[in-house]
């Protein structure tokens, strides 16, 4: 795991993010960002187990856009939680892809680690 950690540019971000899984909503914070995964806050007193899946709601501040995910809880520690995206819908993940680029400021790396991630997740359903 540590290598593919490697091959994905996290960004910080900060932003409004709510996970949903059966019929709870948690509010939470984004601390960063990658097209693999993501490393949340969660507020008060909530939590969340390792291996919980999910829908992922991340609200872009000053705009009206929300990108979709499912994703799969990978880490937890305290109140952090690392969430895999498993699911992207295409125009959440043009969004996605977007933030990361103009945060990393490197075009062609992040064109590298999104052909990285299709053939990974390629090779898994193999």
């Amino acid at each position: 795991m540590n290598d593919e950690r490697r091959n994905y540019s996290r960004v910080k971000f900060d932003a409004e993010l709510a996970i949903i899984f059966g019929d709870h909503e948690l509010t939470s914070r984004l601390l960063d960002i990658s097209l693999k995964g993501a490393l949340v806050e969660l507020e008060g007193a909530a939590s969340v187990d390792k291996g919980t899946h999910c829908k992922i709601q991340i609200k872009l501040n000053g705009n009206n856009l929300v990108m979709d995910f499912e994703g799969e809880a990978v880490f937890v520690k305290d109140s952090h939680v690392g969430f895999e995206f498993v699911n992207i819908e295409l125009e959440s993940l043009t969004h996605l892809r977007r933030l990361v680029e103009l945060n990393v400021g490197d075009s062609d790396k992040v064109k590298n680690e999104l052909f990285f991630l299709a053939t990974h997740r390629t090779e898994d359903k193999d």
